[in-house]
């Protein structure tokens, strides 16, 4: 019993990490952002929605671009 328990920790530990809750399906993110941007404007450009898209990794996991750079500009550089 302890060898499958120490297997599947190992096999757990070799996936990457994924971030809770938030969309990691390029296609759905977009469309999601694109809502998003719409409670704002009837037509949002590329850069709008775009900064709804949100992060997957790091500390800022699941916050928008927009969030961020409002935020934590120090971050981005």
């Amino acid at each position: 019993m302890t060898r499958s328990i120490e297997g599947s920790r190992a096999k757990n530990a070799t996936r990457p990490p994924t971030a809770p809750n938030c969309e990691c399906i390029e296609e759905t993110a977009i469309e999601r952002a694109k809502r998003q941007c719409h409670q704002w404007t009837s037509t949002p450009s590329e850069v709008q929605y775009l900064g709804q898209l949100r992060l997957i990794f790091g500390q800022y996991s699941c916050k928008t671009f927009r969030w961020m750079l409002e935020n934590d500009m120090g971050y981005v550089k």
